[in-house]
């Protein structure tokens, strides 16, 4: 493995964290978003 091929794996590691964390943040917002709307439909 050269420079480059190190660079470029960590590259990778990093957009999948990022991936990781966005999804967990939309998934987070999405069921929060669902409660919401639940709570405004018992009223």
């Amino acid at each position: 493995m050269n420079n480059t091929d190190v660079l470029f794996e960590e590259k990778i590691l990093k957009l999948k964290t990022k991936l990781v964390i966005y999804r967990n943040v939309l998934g987070n917002k999405n069921i929060y978003d669902h409660e919401l709307i639940g709570i405004k439909r018992r009223i």
